[in-house]
Protein backbone atom coordinates (compact mmCIF):
# COMPACT_ATOMS: atom_id res chain seq x y z
CA UNK A 1 0.00 0.00 0.00
CA UNK A 2 1.52 3.22 -1.08
CA UNK A 3 -0.58 4.76 1.70
CA UNK A 4 0.68 2.35 4.35
CA UNK A 5 4.36 1.91 3.47
CA UNK A 6 6.56 1.96 6.61
CA UNK A 7 8.80 5.00 6.26
CA UNK A 8 10.22 5.76 9.70
CA UNK A 9 9.52 5.34 13.38
CA UNK A 10 6.70 7.42 14.84
CA UNK A 11 4.37 7.44 17.82
CA UNK A 12 2.40 4.56 16.28
CA UNK A 13 5.45 2.57 15.19
CA UNK A 14 5.20 3.61 11.55
CA UNK A 15 4.40 6.61 9.39
CA UNK A 16 1.58 6.32 6.87
CA UNK A 17 1.90 8.14 3.51
CA UNK A 18 -1.62 9.11 2.45
CA UNK A 19 -2.89 10.95 -0.61
CA UNK A 20 -4.49 14.28 0.02
CA UNK A 21 -7.76 13.21 -1.65
CA UNK A 22 -8.83 9.55 -1.69
CA UNK A 23 -9.87 8.28 -5.10
CA UNK A 24 -12.23 5.53 -3.92
CA UNK A 25 -13.81 4.31 -0.67
CA UNK A 26 -14.91 0.77 0.02
CA UNK A 27 -16.04 1.69 3.54
CA UNK A 28 -19.80 2.05 2.79
CA UNK A 29 -19.86 -1.29 0.95
CA UNK A 30 -18.02 -3.07 3.77
CA UNK A 31 -20.27 -1.49 6.39
CA UNK A 32 -23.40 -2.63 4.56
CA UNK A 33 -22.17 -6.24 4.34
CA UNK A 34 -20.94 -6.49 7.92
CA UNK A 35 -23.93 -4.58 9.29
CA UNK A 36 -26.32 -7.05 7.69
CA UNK A 37 -24.42 -9.90 9.34
CA UNK A 38 -24.42 -8.10 12.68
CA UNK A 39 -28.17 -7.56 12.72
CA UNK A 40 -29.10 -11.19 12.05
CA UNK A 41 -31.01 -12.69 14.96
CA UNK A 42 -29.33 -15.53 16.86
CA UNK A 43 -32.42 -17.67 17.24
CA UNK A 44 -30.43 -20.83 17.87
CA UNK A 45 -29.15 -19.71 21.28
CA UNK A 46 -31.92 -19.99 23.81
CA UNK A 47 -29.83 -18.76 26.73
CA UNK A 48 -29.14 -15.33 25.27
CA UNK A 49 -30.91 -12.32 26.74
CA UNK A 50 -32.87 -10.40 24.05
CA UNK A 51 -31.44 -6.98 23.29
CA UNK A 52 -33.66 -4.12 22.23
CA UNK A 53 -32.89 -1.96 19.23
CA UNK A 54 -32.16 1.07 21.40
CA UNK A 55 -29.74 -0.85 23.62
CA UNK A 56 -27.95 -2.34 20.62
CA UNK A 57 -27.66 1.11 19.08
CA UNK A 58 -26.17 2.50 22.29
CA UNK A 59 -23.59 -0.30 22.39
CA UNK A 60 -22.60 0.24 18.76
CA UNK A 61 -22.46 4.02 19.25
CA UNK A 62 -20.20 3.66 22.31
CA UNK A 63 -17.81 1.29 20.53
CA UNK A 64 -17.65 3.47 17.42
CA UNK A 65 -16.98 6.54 19.56
CA UNK A 66 -13.97 4.84 21.18
CA UNK A 67 -12.55 3.76 17.82
CA UNK A 68 -13.19 7.23 16.36
CA UNK A 69 -11.17 8.75 19.20
CA UNK A 70 -8.36 6.28 18.52
CA UNK A 71 -8.49 7.04 14.77
CA UNK A 72 -8.38 10.78 15.45
CA UNK A 73 -5.32 10.50 17.70
CA UNK A 74 -3.57 8.24 15.17
CA UNK A 75 -4.47 10.61 12.32
CA UNK A 76 -3.14 13.66 14.15
CA UNK A 77 0.14 11.89 14.97
CA UNK A 78 0.49 10.71 11.37
CA UNK A 79 -0.35 14.18 10.02
CA UNK A 80 2.60 15.76 11.84
CA UNK A 81 4.90 12.94 10.72
CA UNK A 82 3.86 13.57 7.10
CA UNK A 83 4.57 17.28 7.48
CA UNK A 84 8.09 16.45 8.65
CA UNK A 85 8.53 14.30 5.53
CA UNK A 86 7.26 17.12 3.29
CA UNK A 87 4.04 15.32 2.26
CA UNK A 88 0.98 17.52 1.88
CA UNK A 89 -2.02 16.27 3.83
CA UNK A 90 -4.95 17.47 5.93
CA UNK A 91 -6.09 16.23 9.31
CA UNK A 92 -9.65 15.61 8.09
CA UNK A 93 -8.38 13.42 5.26
CA UNK A 94 -6.13 11.50 7.63
CA UNK A 95 -9.05 10.87 9.99
CA UNK A 96 -11.22 9.70 7.10
CA UNK A 97 -8.59 7.28 5.81
CA UNK A 98 -7.77 5.96 9.28
CA UNK A 99 -11.48 5.28 9.85
CA UNK A 100 -11.56 3.23 6.66
CA UNK A 101 -8.42 1.38 7.72
CA UNK A 102 -9.89 0.65 11.18
CA UNK A 103 -13.44 -0.12 9.95
CA UNK A 104 -13.05 -3.94 10.09
CA UNK A 105 -11.79 -3.76 13.67
CA UNK A 106 -14.58 -1.35 14.54
CA UNK A 107 -17.18 -3.77 13.22
CA UNK A 108 -15.45 -6.64 15.01
CA UNK A 109 -15.60 -4.72 18.29
CA UNK A 110 -19.31 -3.90 17.78
CA UNK A 111 -20.12 -7.55 17.15
CA UNK A 112 -18.12 -8.70 20.19
CA UNK A 113 -19.73 -6.04 22.41
CA UNK A 114 -23.24 -7.16 21.46
CA UNK A 115 -22.25 -10.82 21.74
CA UNK A 116 -20.85 -10.35 25.27
CA UNK A 117 -23.85 -8.27 26.27
CA UNK A 118 -26.27 -10.95 25.07
CA UNK A 119 -24.34 -14.06 26.16
CA UNK A 120 -22.30 -12.73 29.06
CA UNK A 121 -21.98 -15.90 31.15
CA UNK A 122 -21.45 -18.24 28.21
CA UNK A 123 -18.95 -15.91 26.48
CA UNK A 124 -16.78 -15.67 29.61
CA UNK A 125 -16.22 -19.40 29.86
CA UNK A 126 -12.65 -20.43 29.10
CA UNK A 127 -13.61 -22.54 26.10
CA UNK A 128 -15.67 -19.75 24.55
CA UNK A 129 -12.95 -17.14 25.13
CA UNK A 130 -10.29 -19.28 23.46
CA UNK A 131 -12.68 -20.06 20.60
CA UNK A 132 -13.22 -16.36 19.95
CA UNK A 133 -9.47 -15.72 20.15
CA UNK A 134 -8.65 -18.41 17.59
CA UNK A 135 -11.46 -17.17 15.35
CA UNK A 136 -9.98 -13.68 15.46
CA UNK A 137 -6.46 -14.92 14.67
CA UNK A 138 -7.31 -17.59 12.07
CA UNK A 139 -10.29 -16.04 10.32
CA UNK A 140 -10.69 -12.35 11.05
CA UNK A 141 -7.00 -11.41 10.89
CA UNK A 142 -6.44 -12.85 7.36
CA UNK A 143 -9.68 -11.31 6.11
CA UNK A 144 -8.76 -7.95 7.61
CA UNK A 145 -5.32 -8.28 6.04
CA UNK A 146 -6.79 -8.96 2.62
CA UNK A 147 -9.17 -6.03 3.03
CA UNK A 148 -6.22 -3.69 3.60
CA UNK A 149 -4.30 -5.07 0.62
CA UNK A 150 -7.37 -4.79 -1.61
CA UNK A 151 -7.97 -1.24 -0.41
CA UNK A 152 -4.36 -0.25 -1.11
CA UNK A 153 -4.51 -1.54 -4.67
CA UNK A 154 -7.98 -0.08 -5.27
CA UNK A 155 -6.79 3.36 -4.21
CA UNK A 156 -3.98 3.21 -6.75
CA UNK A 157 -5.98 1.91 -9.69
CA UNK A 158 -9.05 -0.31 -9.82
CA UNK A 159 -7.78 -1.85 -13.05
CA UNK A 160 -4.66 -3.15 -11.26
CA UNK A 161 -6.61 -5.30 -8.80
CA UNK A 162 -5.26 -8.86 -8.78
CA UNK A 163 -4.28 -11.49 -6.23
CA UNK A 164 -0.60 -10.82 -6.76
CA UNK A 165 -1.01 -7.06 -6.43
CA UNK A 166 -2.99 -7.49 -3.21
CA UNK A 167 -0.42 -9.81 -1.58
CA UNK A 168 2.45 -7.57 -2.69
CA UNK A 169 0.82 -4.57 -1.02
CA UNK A 170 0.79 -6.27 2.40
CA UNK A 171 3.77 -5.70 4.71
CA UNK A 172 4.94 -7.70 7.77
CA UNK A 173 4.77 -4.51 9.90
CA UNK A 174 1.10 -4.16 9.02
CA UNK A 175 0.49 -7.79 10.01
CA UNK A 176 2.14 -7.27 13.39
CA UNK A 177 0.24 -4.03 14.00
CA UNK A 178 -3.09 -5.66 13.15
CA UNK A 179 -2.41 -8.52 15.56
CA UNK A 180 -1.62 -6.04 18.33
CA UNK A 181 -4.74 -3.95 17.71
CA UNK A 182 -7.07 -6.94 17.46
CA UNK A 183 -5.72 -8.52 20.63
CA UNK A 184 -5.85 -5.20 22.46
CA UNK A 185 -9.48 -4.61 21.43
CA UNK A 186 -10.39 -8.16 22.49
CA UNK A 187 -8.60 -7.76 25.84
CA UNK A 188 -10.45 -4.52 26.54
CA UNK A 189 -13.75 -6.22 25.71
CA UNK A 190 -12.94 -9.11 28.05
CA UNK A 191 -11.95 -6.76 30.86
CA UNK A 192 -15.19 -4.80 30.50
CA UNK A 193 -17.25 -8.03 30.33
CA UNK A 194 -15.64 -9.36 33.53
CA UNK A 195 -16.30 -6.02 35.23
CA UNK A 196 -19.95 -6.13 34.13
CA UNK A 197 -20.31 -9.67 35.43
CA UNK A 198 -18.80 -8.75 38.80
CA UNK A 199 -21.12 -5.74 39.05
CA UNK A 200 -24.12 -7.92 38.24
CA UNK A 201 -23.12 -10.54 40.80
CA UNK A 202 -22.59 -7.82 43.39
CA UNK A 203 -26.07 -6.41 42.70
CA UNK A 204 -27.59 -9.89 42.90
CA UNK A 205 -25.78 -10.55 46.17
CA UNK A 206 -27.03 -7.25 47.58
CA UNK A 207 -30.59 -8.02 46.51
CA UNK A 208 -30.38 -11.50 48.04
CA UNK A 209 -28.99 -10.06 51.25
CA UNK A 210 -31.80 -7.47 51.42
CA UNK A 211 -34.36 -10.21 50.86
CA UNK A 212 -32.78 -12.32 53.60
CA UNK A 213 -32.73 -9.40 56.02
CA UNK A 214 -36.37 -8.66 55.27
CA UNK A 215 -37.34 -12.26 55.95
CA UNK A 216 -35.23 -12.28 59.12
CA UNK A 217 -36.89 -9.09 60.37
CA UNK A 218 -40.32 -10.56 59.72
CA UNK A 219 -39.30 -13.69 61.60
CA UNK A 220 -38.03 -11.70 64.56
CA UNK A 221 -41.16 -9.56 64.64
CA UNK A 222 -43.24 -12.74 64.52
CA UNK A 223 -41.29 -14.08 67.50
CA UNK A 224 -41.66 -10.89 69.51
CA UNK A 225 -45.38 -10.37 68.99
CA UNK A 226 -46.56 -13.58 70.68
CA UNK A 227 -43.86 -13.22 73.34
CA UNK A 228 -45.64 -10.62 75.45
CA UNK A 229 -49.07 -12.04 74.59
CA UNK A 230 -48.13 -15.34 76.18
CA UNK A 231 -46.67 -13.57 79.18
CA UNK A 232 -49.87 -11.50 79.53
CA UNK A 233 -52.01 -14.63 79.39
CA UNK A 234 -49.85 -16.11 82.13
CA UNK A 235 -50.52 -13.04 84.24
CA UNK A 236 -54.27 -13.31 83.62
CA UNK A 237 -54.18 -17.01 84.44
CA UNK A 238 -52.52 -16.13 87.74
CA UNK A 239 -55.32 -13.66 88.53
CA UNK A 240 -57.94 -16.26 87.72
CA UNK A 241 -56.30 -18.87 89.94
CA UNK A 242 -56.40 -16.33 92.78
CA UNK A 243 -60.16 -16.10 92.27
CA UNK A 244 -59.92 -12.41 91.48
CA UNK A 245 -62.48 -12.46 88.66
CA UNK A 246 -62.97 -8.68 88.63
CA UNK A 247 -59.30 -8.01 88.03
CA UNK A 248 -59.18 -10.84 85.51
CA UNK A 249 -62.00 -9.20 83.54
CA UNK A 250 -60.18 -5.87 83.54
CA UNK A 251 -56.99 -7.64 82.49
CA UNK A 252 -58.79 -9.25 79.57
CA UNK A 253 -59.98 -5.79 78.49
CA UNK A 254 -56.42 -4.48 78.63
CA UNK A 255 -55.24 -7.53 76.72
CA UNK A 256 -57.76 -6.81 73.97
CA UNK A 257 -56.18 -3.38 73.54
CA UNK A 258 -52.78 -4.99 73.25
CA UNK A 259 -54.14 -7.43 70.67
CA UNK A 260 -55.45 -4.50 68.64
CA UNK A 261 -51.97 -2.93 68.66
CA UNK A 262 -50.42 -6.22 67.59
CA UNK A 263 -52.82 -6.57 64.65
CA UNK A 264 -52.09 -3.02 63.55
CA UNK A 265 -48.35 -3.54 63.90
CA UNK A 266 -48.50 -6.74 61.83
CA UNK A 267 -49.91 -4.78 58.87
CA UNK A 268 -47.24 -2.06 58.89
CA UNK A 269 -43.49 -2.08 58.49
CA UNK A 270 -43.18 1.21 60.38
CA UNK A 271 -45.23 2.89 63.07
CA UNK A 272 -44.84 6.11 64.96
CA UNK A 273 -42.98 6.47 68.25
CA UNK A 274 -46.25 7.66 69.78
CA UNK A 275 -47.96 4.39 68.74
CA UNK A 276 -45.25 2.40 70.48
CA UNK A 277 -45.55 4.51 73.62
CA UNK A 278 -49.31 3.85 73.67
CA UNK A 279 -48.59 0.12 73.57
CA UNK A 280 -46.46 0.59 76.69
CA UNK A 281 -49.28 2.41 78.44
CA UNK A 282 -51.69 -0.44 77.75
CA UNK A 283 -49.11 -2.96 78.92
CA UNK A 284 -48.45 -1.06 82.15
CA UNK A 285 -52.20 -0.80 82.77
CA UNK A 286 -52.39 -4.56 82.50
CA UNK A 287 -49.42 -5.08 84.83
CA UNK A 288 -50.79 -2.59 87.38
CA UNK A 289 -53.77 -4.90 87.89
CA UNK A 290 -51.30 -7.57 88.93
CA UNK A 291 -48.85 -5.58 91.07
CA UNK A 292 -51.03 -2.70 92.22
CA UNK A 293 -49.24 0.30 93.71
CA UNK A 294 -45.96 -1.58 93.81
CA UNK A 295 -45.52 -0.86 90.10
CA UNK A 296 -44.52 2.80 90.02
CA UNK A 297 -43.94 4.39 86.62
CA UNK A 298 -42.52 7.82 85.86
CA UNK A 299 -42.77 9.11 82.30
CA UNK A 300 -40.11 11.55 81.11
CA UNK A 301 -41.06 12.35 77.52
CA UNK A 302 -39.30 15.14 75.72
CA UNK A 303 -41.92 17.60 74.40
CA UNK A 304 -41.95 16.60 70.74
CA UNK A 305 -44.55 15.54 68.22
CA UNK A 306 -43.71 11.85 68.54
CA UNK A 307 -46.52 10.86 66.19
CA UNK A 308 -44.36 12.24 63.33
CA UNK A 309 -41.31 10.07 64.15
CA UNK A 310 -41.01 6.63 62.54
CA UNK A 311 -40.29 3.54 64.62
CA UNK A 312 -40.18 -0.21 63.86
CA UNK A 313 -43.29 -1.89 65.31
CA UNK A 314 -43.16 -3.67 68.67
CA UNK A 315 -39.68 -2.40 69.48
CA UNK A 316 -40.08 -0.87 72.97
CA UNK A 317 -42.47 -3.39 74.56
CA UNK A 318 -40.18 -6.46 74.68
CA UNK A 319 -37.55 -4.43 76.56
CA UNK A 320 -40.07 -3.13 79.08
CA UNK A 321 -41.64 -6.58 79.54
CA UNK A 322 -38.20 -8.16 80.07
CA UNK A 323 -37.29 -5.48 82.62
CA UNK A 324 -40.54 -5.90 84.54
CA UNK A 325 -40.27 -9.69 84.57
CA UNK A 326 -36.72 -9.47 85.88
CA UNK A 327 -38.17 -7.70 88.97
CA UNK A 328 -41.33 -9.77 89.52
CA UNK A 329 -40.19 -11.14 92.87
CA UNK A 330 -39.46 -7.61 94.11
CA UNK A 331 -42.74 -6.16 92.82
CA UNK A 332 -44.80 -8.62 94.82
CA UNK A 333 -43.22 -7.46 98.12
CA UNK A 334 -42.22 -3.81 97.74
CA UNK A 335 -42.64 -0.83 95.42
CA UNK A 336 -40.38 -0.61 92.38
CA UNK A 337 -39.97 2.58 90.41
CA UNK A 338 -39.48 2.48 86.64
CA UNK A 339 -38.45 5.62 84.79
CA UNK A 340 -39.42 5.58 81.10
CA UNK A 341 -37.66 8.24 79.07
CA UNK A 342 -38.02 9.12 75.37
CA UNK A 343 -35.88 11.86 73.84
CA UNK A 344 -33.95 12.91 70.79
CA UNK A 345 -30.18 12.89 71.23
CA UNK A 346 -27.82 13.74 68.36
CA UNK A 347 -30.40 13.05 65.63
CA UNK A 348 -31.31 9.76 67.35
CA UNK A 349 -34.56 8.68 68.98
CA UNK A 350 -33.56 7.23 72.32
CA UNK A 351 -35.93 5.24 74.53
CA UNK A 352 -34.67 4.02 77.90
CA UNK A 353 -35.95 2.22 80.98
CA UNK A 354 -34.20 2.95 84.26
CA UNK A 355 -34.84 1.09 87.51
CA UNK A 356 -33.14 1.15 90.88
CA UNK A 357 -31.98 -2.44 91.39
CA UNK A 358 -29.13 -4.72 92.32
CA UNK A 359 -29.60 -6.75 89.15
CA UNK A 360 -26.60 -6.37 86.88
CA UNK A 361 -28.23 -7.51 83.64
CA UNK A 362 -31.52 -8.76 82.20
CA UNK A 363 -30.01 -10.13 78.99
CA UNK A 364 -29.23 -13.57 80.38
CA UNK A 365 -32.88 -14.19 81.36
CA UNK A 366 -34.58 -12.43 78.41
CA UNK A 367 -34.22 -13.78 74.88
CA UNK A 368 -36.36 -10.86 73.68
CA UNK A 369 -33.47 -8.51 74.47
CA UNK A 370 -31.19 -10.26 71.98
CA UNK A 371 -33.95 -10.36 69.40
CA UNK A 372 -34.56 -6.61 69.69
CA UNK A 373 -30.82 -6.07 69.42
CA UNK A 374 -30.72 -8.12 66.20
CA UNK A 375 -33.69 -6.22 64.77
CA UNK A 376 -31.86 -2.96 65.38
CA UNK A 377 -28.73 -4.31 63.72
CA UNK A 378 -30.60 -5.59 60.66
CA UNK A 379 -32.70 -2.46 60.25
CA UNK A 380 -30.21 0.29 61.04
CA UNK A 381 -26.78 -1.44 60.95
CA UNK A 382 -24.29 0.65 62.94
CA UNK A 383 -26.70 3.60 63.09
CA UNK A 384 -28.81 1.94 65.80
CA UNK A 385 -28.07 0.50 69.22
CA UNK A 386 -29.72 -1.67 71.88
CA UNK A 387 -27.85 -2.20 75.13
CA UNK A 388 -27.92 -2.02 78.90
CA UNK A 389 -25.63 -0.45 81.46
CA UNK A 390 -25.28 0.00 85.22
CA UNK A 391 -25.39 3.59 86.53
CA UNK A 392 -24.00 4.57 89.93
CA UNK A 393 -24.94 7.99 91.34
CA UNK A 394 -26.00 9.71 94.55
CA UNK A 395 -29.45 8.08 94.37
CA UNK A 396 -27.91 4.60 94.36
CA UNK A 397 -27.39 1.84 91.82
CA UNK A 398 -29.53 1.77 88.67
CA UNK A 399 -29.89 -0.47 85.67
CA UNK A 400 -30.69 1.26 82.39
CA UNK A 401 -31.94 -0.59 79.30
CA UNK A 402 -32.11 1.52 76.17
CA UNK A 403 -32.61 1.44 72.43
CA UNK A 404 -31.72 4.19 69.94
CA UNK A 405 -32.10 4.60 66.19
CA UNK A 406 -31.96 7.43 63.60
CA UNK A 407 -34.69 10.03 63.97
CA UNK A 408 -36.69 10.18 60.74
CA UNK A 409 -40.14 11.37 59.88
CA UNK A 410 -42.83 8.92 58.82
CA UNK A 411 -42.81 8.53 55.07
CA UNK A 412 -39.01 8.95 54.86
CA UNK A 413 -38.18 5.40 56.03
Amino acid sequence: MNDLVPVRSSSLGFTVILDAQPSISLFPIYMSFAGAKLNRSDTGASSGAPLGLVKSFKIILSVCAIWFLFATLAAVANFFDLRVLGVKATISTQIYLFLIWLSPKMLMSCYLAIHFEKYLDEALRARAMFAIFFWLMLVFLPLNFLFEGFYIVARRDMAMISWGAVTDAISPMSLWLNMVLINFAYSVQLAYAFWRKNQRRFAEAQAARQHYLQLRLQQLQGQLEPYFLLSSLEDITELVTKADSQLATKALARLSELLRHVLEAAEEEWRSVDDELNVLRDYLSLQSLRFGDHLQVEWQLEPRLWSEYACPPMLFLPLLDATVRAHVSTLFHEPQRFVLRCEQVDQQVRFSIQVSTEIASIRASASAFDEVQERIRLTFADAGQCDERVILNEQGRHLMVFVSFPAQERGDE
